[in-house]
């Protein structure tokens, strides 16, 4: 099979399988359109359990008291992070590289001695 045809082959399975996707999407929302549905959602809490109250409660101390906890720790770590950032960068770092090149070198000491026993 030429490479031609084999691309006309693969371009033949591609378009196909397009139109059976776009197909069955096109029933889906047909059938979606047709069929309305009307779908109602009751919460039935019962009395006798205190989470309810708790939730529905506008003034509840436990949430104001979190709230209090919740902004104070917010401010402290703003805070801090502010100071560190100020303290950053209010010290300047300045460092100076000095190369000092000698003209004259001493001669190295050369050891001529072997310490190789088994010589």
């Amino acid at each position: 099979m030429s490479t031609e045809a084999c691309r006309i082959a693969w371009a033949v399975v591609v378009l196909t399988a397009l139109t059976a996707f776009s197909y069955a999407v096109s029933t889906k929302v047909q059938e979606y359109l047709e069929h309305n549905s009307q779908i109602e959602v009751k919460s039935d809490y019962k009395t006798e359990l205190p989470f309810p109250r708790v939730t529905i409660c506008n003034l509840n101390p436990y949430k104001i008291a979190w709230a209090v906890v919740v902004l104070t720790a917010l401010t402290a770590f703003s805070y801090a992070v502010s100071t560190k950032v100020q303290e950053y960068l209010e010290h300047n770092s300045q460092i100076e590289v000095k190369s000092d090149y000698k003209t004259e070198l001493p001669f190295p000491r050369v050891t001529i001695c072997n310490l190789n026993p088994y010589k």
